[in-house]
């Protein structure tokens, strides 16, 4: 007599590939951790979903897909498909996101080799950034298949503020009207905890040098959100600078920490994009960034904003006293970066998912 369980399996598969056979659709896997994987999926399906009417399922389980037959599957990052892919049926169209990762970095290595490996067998390989689409043409993903997509920003949550909404949220904060506040609002620590181990890619040891070249030049305010900050926390203490940490549970909620930014540092070794780029600039905030993801792609250096070799400490310094102490080049970077990041809106970047990843690949199995 056949296990219940196994049965419960078997009626699951028979549905599946019957429902292969009479609807197919996208299906965005994320990590459910509510961080910025789960975030683009959410948006682009609801972009695809109000623009052309066609459902993109969002799903965490993996157990889901092993019951899905001629469905698009996308991996919101690779090292979902390397955990996750021996689970799809080889019926279906695979399609990854790759934001970042280098040959050098060890803990990469094994993504690297499951790519290589499973290179033929995806459908469409998401890559945000020039850099990117040069490093996975290298890694041996054909062209035909690899799509250059930027992460995408809300540009109607994230908008400039009014110089009103600015002494506000600065007043809110505890910010002295005269201090130059710089932000940092990402995880650089290593697990969800305290993160008192640094995530070195994320710079911010980096970060932390910067900061100690400007404490004596410049009246620093730093404001840092997002979770395992503990590292740079311990930094900021050791140095004596004040700042503020902010753990927020709302993503509507971070527009308005931009609001209180005079100045957006990155100092990654290494990016996708990231998200702070674009939403410091749809916010009119100036960013100085390493030479990393899309800041390579968005910010013209001297333009809309400053781009510095990575691990330049002294560059990233000198470039932020420069803002710092010029108004009319925060302005100008503030409006032309607001004009590049325009491209990044999540509407943009939902249009591009269906025309070029999404819809040519539900017709080949119609």
């Amino acid at each position: 007599m056949m296990p219940f369980a196994r049965f419960l399996q078997l009626v699951a598969d028979i549905r599946g590939r019957w429902k292969g056979l009479t609807e197919h659709l996208p299906y965005y896997v994320v990590e459910g951790a509510n961080w910025s994987i789960d975030l683009d999926g959410l948006y682009v399906a609801r972009e695809i979903k109000s623009r052309y009417g066609l459902e993109c399922r969002v799903i965490t389980k993996h157990k889901e897909l092993r019951y899905l037959h001629r469905q698009v599957i996308h991996f919101g990052s690779l090292h979902l498909l390397v955990g996750r892919g021996s689970y799809v049926h080889a019926s279906n169209r695979v399609v990854v996101t790759i934001f970042h990762g280098q040959e050098e970095d060890p803990a990469f290595r094994q993504s690297i080799g499951v790519l290589r490996q499973n290179g033929s067998l995806l459908s469409r390989v998401v890559v945000p950034s020039r850099a990117m689409e040069e490093r996975v043409k290298r890694w041996g993903v054909p062209e035909r298949v690899v799509v250059r997509i930027p992460v995408g920003v809300d540009l109607d949550l994230f908008a400039p503020p009014s110089e009103g909404q600015r002494r506000l949220i600065r007043q809110k904060l505890g910010i002295p009207e005269d201090r130059i506040v710089i932000g940092s609002f990402q995880k650089d620590g290593v697990g969800w905890t305290e993160g008192l181990e640094p995530k070195w890619i994320k710079g911010p040891d980096i970060f932390l040098g910067v900061i100690e070249r400007l404490i004596h030049k410049l009246p620093l305010f730093v404001l840092l959100t997002g979770p395992a900050r503990g590292y740079v926390l311990q930094g900021l203490k050791r140095l004596g600078v004040a700042h503020r940490h902010l753990l927020v549970d709302r993503y509507a909620a971070m527009a308005s920490c931009y609001h209180a930014l005079d100045i957006y540092l990155i100092t990654s070794r290494e990016e996708g994009g990231p998200k702070g780029l674009l939403e410091s600039m749809a916010t009119a905030v100036p960013v100085v960034s390493t030479k990393v993801g899309m800041a390579q792609d968005l910010i013209e250096d001297g333009g809309n904003g400053f781009l510095c070799e990575v691990e330049d400490v002294k560059r990233l310094a000198d470039r932020i006293s420069e803002l710092a102490k010029d108004p009319a080049i925060r302005r100008r970077f503030a409006e032309n970066g607001l004009a590049a990041v325009r491209k990044c809106d999540f509407k943009e970047v939902g249009r591009l998912h269906y025309e070029r990843v999404y819809s040519p690949l539900l017709e080949s199995l119609a």
